[in-house]
Parts: C-alpha cells; structure tokens; sequence
C-alpha cells in the first residue's frame, strides 16, 4: 500500500508542477484565444487523470479511500483550478455531486452561467437555458446529482 502512496505522490506531484506552468502560460498575453481553449482542454484532462488515480487507487481498503481527500487537500494551496467548459454534457459529468453550485440568469441575453465547486476545482459553464429560475434550480439539482439546498443563484466568488 505505501508503493501506492508513494506513486500517487509522485504523479501528483508532476501533475501539479505542469498545472502550476500551464497556469503561467495561461497568464501570458501572446497566447491566442485557440491556444488558450487548448491548454485549458489539456488542464481539464489532467484534472481527469488525477480523478481517476484517486479513484483507482481509493477503492482499496478504508485507509486507502481517505488517501486522495487527504493528499487533495494537501495539493489544494492557493486558489482553485477554474476550469470553463464549453460543452454541457462536459460540464454535468465533471460537476455532478458538486459541495456547492451557483448559477445566473441573464435574462437580457436568455443564458446563463452555472459555477460548480467540486473537490477544490471551480466547473463553470455558459449557454442557453429555460427562463423560470425555480424550474432551473430543480433542473441544475437534477442534472448535477446535487442536493436543491446546496444551489444558490449568484456567483462562486474565490476569496
């Protein structure tokens, strides 16, 4: 078990070190808008990644399942990853059972925005919706496998 520990400690670690400069790429003003979306799409599959070896690796025994809560929150210094998905269906599978959703209603524009916190990462999400707010609350609770009381309107802030 301690050469699974060891391991996943050390993927982490890579992963976060990549995170860490793909987060200063992100930063840099050369970048075009395509190569943002594309390193932001390279963030969100190693957020993947790092979901599946907590998975993997926690389904051993009781002391093996706390590993990866602990070790995220261990990894979890600074502001949270915020990861944008352009798709729907992207952002229901990532924020599904998120600790806490807040969405906007833009009325003027007929869209809104959904924020997810789930596991020490922001999942945000921007499109088309039904107008009724209360019928989108129950819908979000729905689509998102989240608790209706854990659904606020407004925004995640970070902070």
């Amino acid at each position: 078990m301690s050469v699974n520990r060891e391991a996943l400690n050390a993927v982490l670690t890579a992963l976060k070190k990549i995170e860490s400069q793909l987060e200063k790429i992100l930063g840099g003003e050369e970048l075009t808008d395509e190569d943002r979306q594309n390193l932001e799409g390279i963030r969100v599959n190693l957020s993947n990644v790092e979901d599946k070896l907590f998975r993997i690796l926690g389904t051993g025994s009781s002391s093996m399942e706390q590993t990866p809560r602990k070790i995220v929150q261990e990894y979890a210094r600074g502001p949270p990853l915020i990861i944008r998905c352009k798709h729907w269906e992207d952002f229901k599978a990532q924020a599904s059972g998120s600790e806490a959703i807040s969405f906007l209603y833009k009325a003027e524009d007929k869209t809104f925005q959904v924020d997810a916190l789930k596991n020490g990462r922001v999942y945000t999400f921007s499109g088309p919706i039904p107008s009724d707010v209360t019928l989108l609350k129950s819908w979000l609770a729905k689509a998102l496998n989240t608790d209706e009381s854990k659904i606020v309107e407004g925004v995640l802030a970070i902070g």
